[in-house]
């Protein structure tokens, strides 16, 4: 082999060296990068999975107050004095209860802070994420409704002769806490009075009228979550 042959075999080699070596480290990248969205699809997975199984129960308890409420209306005046304390209290608590949804969003607000949603591959993943932040900020208004409602209900409720509460209705709010001895459960002359109280009854009209829109909010919250595990899974 002469000499401008061995010089071109060898410039040949030097160059398809350099190109095994770029295809070796994007191979490298492209395994590292799918590992890593392999564990940040583990942890979207949980964070969903999560705030379905949190959005429904809030839902599941919205509308257990409205029921509440609608059975406080509809009773009465002999179905009230007969009812029990505990049915007494309930319908104190679902006068207007603000609960209202935190979100688990560690890994995808961490995601989108860092600029590093597009080692999700798929895109249709990506637009459903960012979908459903924007769709939290939505809801958060009439969240923010729901807890104005409640704090004129309690006053409202001063009013009427209250607060009132039980360890009944309270005991998953106050958890290892017990209820204040100085804070009475309502008595059948309390709910009947606050039956009566207009001013009271209009709030409370008032409130849940904001929880209808707040449920609309929620329902749309958990079919974009739902959304989310679909695409997770399609994504793996």
């Amino acid at each position: 082999m002469g000499p401008i042959a061995r010089m071109t075999a060898e410039a040949v080699l030097i160059v398809v060296s350099i190109l095994l070596a770029f295809a070796i480290d994007t191979w490298w990248d492209e395994r590292q990068d799918r590992a890593e969205e392999g564990e940040i699809l583990d942890l979207l997975q949980a964070e969903y999975k999560a705030n379905v199984e949190h959005t429904q129960r809030i839902i599941d308890a919205h509308v257990g107050y409205t029921a509440d409420v609608e059975n406080l209306l509809d009773s009465s005046d002999a179905e009230i004095q007969a009812a029990p304390p505990e049915t007494l209290s309930r319908y104190v608590l679902a006068l207007c209860n603000p609960w209202t949804f935190d979100p688990v969003l560690g890994t995808t607000d961490a995601l989108i802070s860092a600029g590093k949603l597009d080692i999700l591959s798929e895109r249709a993943l990506r637009v459903a994420l960012t979908t459903y932040v924007n769709q939290v900020n939505d809801a958060s208004e009439d969240a923010a409704y729901l807890v104005s409602d409640a704090k004129n209900m309690w006053l409202a409720e001063i009013e009427a002769g209250g607060p009132w509460t039980s360890e009944d209705t309270e005991i998953g709010f106050f958890g290892e806490i017990p209820v204040p001895d100085f804070v009475a459960a309502a008595t059948t002359e309390d709910v009947l009075r606050i039956r009566q109280d207009q001013r009271l009854m209009g709030t409370v009209k008032r409130c849940h009228i904001n929880v209808g829109y707040y449920l609309t909010e929620l329902h749309r919250l958990k079919a974009q979550a739902t959304k989310v595990l679909d695409l997770i899974e399609q994504s793996r």
